[in-house]
C-alpha cells in the first residue's frame, strides 16, 4: 500500500496488516510506554474495511489512515512532546470515520527521561531532598535506578540504589527524604549519574547526570 502523512513531519505507513480478529475492533501500540519524541507504532483491526479514518490524540486530528480488505492498519509517527514541567501524560487515541463515528480507542502514554531532586540546593553536609525519576522503563532502561556518584576528577565514589521505578513508564514519584551526598564530599563540581545499571560507566546509555558544584566544605 503506498504511504500517508499524519502531519508534513510525522510519518504515517499505512502498511497490509494479518486477518483481523475475530473481536471488537482495537488500536494497540508496540509499547506500554514511549519517551517524548520518540516513534510510536500503531495498529487498528477489526475495523471497517477500505476506508480512510482520521487518527485523533485526545481529541485532536493529527492525520488519516486507510485500512485494508480485512479492516486493519499499521503506521508510525512521533509522540508528542510534553508541556514544560509534565514528566508522564496518557493521551486517548481514537480513530473515526468520515462521519464523525468513533471506531477504536487506545491509550498513550508518553514520558520524559528525567532525574530530579528537591530541595535542589542545600548544605552538602546536611543537604536532605526526595528523588523523583521517570522513563526507566524505556528502551534500554530496566526497573531499578541506581545513583553513581562521580568525584570532581571523574573517579568513582559510591553507587546507591533509589528504588524500582513502577508503572508502565517505570517512575518513582519521590523517594523517601534522603541525603543528598551520603558521604563527607570535597569541592569541586559532582557528577550525580542516574541508569539502571548497578556498574558504573561514564558512557552508559540511557542516562540522566546532574552536575553539583561544592564551593565550600567543613
Amino acid at each position: 500500500m503506498g504511504r500517508r502523512v499524519l502531519v508534513p513531519a510525522l510519518l504515517l505507513a499505512a502498511l497490509a496488516a494479518g486477518p483481523a480478529p475475530a473481536s471488537a475492533a482495537s488500536l494497540t501500540l508496540g509499547r506500554s510506554c514511549y519517551r517524548a519524541g520518540a516513534t510510536v507504532e500503531i495498529r487498528g483491526s477489526a475495523l471497517a474495511r477500505e476506508v480512510p479514518l482520521t487518527v485523533r490524540l485526545d481529541g485532536t486530528p493529527v492525520g488519516t489512515v486507510a485500512t485494508d480488505a480485512v479492516g486493519s492498519f499499521a503506521a508510525s509517527w512521533k509522540a508528542p512532546q510534553l508541556p514544560a514541567g509534565v514528566r508522564e501524560r496518557a493521551f486517548t487515541l481514537d480513530a473515526v470515520d468520515a462521519a464523525g463515528a468513533v471506531l477504536a480507542t487506545g491509550t498513550l502514554r508518553v514520558s520524559a527521561f528525567s532525574a530530579e531532586f528537591s530541595p535542589d540546593r542545600g548544605d552538602p553536609r546536611t543537604w536532605r531532598a526526595r528523588f523523583s525519576v521517570h522513563g526507566f522503563r524505556l528502551p534500554g532502561g530496566g526497573r531499578t535506578v541506581y545513583l553513581h556518584y562521580v568525584r570532581p576528577g571523574g573517579r568513582l565514589e559510591r553507587t546507591v540504589r533509589l528504588g524500582r521505578a513502577q508503572g508502565p513508564c517505570g517512575s518513582i514519584a519521590r523517594t523517601r527524604l534522603r541525603r543528598i551526598f551520603p558521604f563527607a564530599a570535597t569541592r569541586g563540581t559532582w557528577t550525580l549519574q542516574f541508569d539502571s545499571r548497578r556498574v558504573y560507566r561514564r558512557d552508559r546509555r540511557p542516562s540522566v547526570s546532574r552536575k553539583v558544584r561544592i564551593s565550600r566544605v567543613a
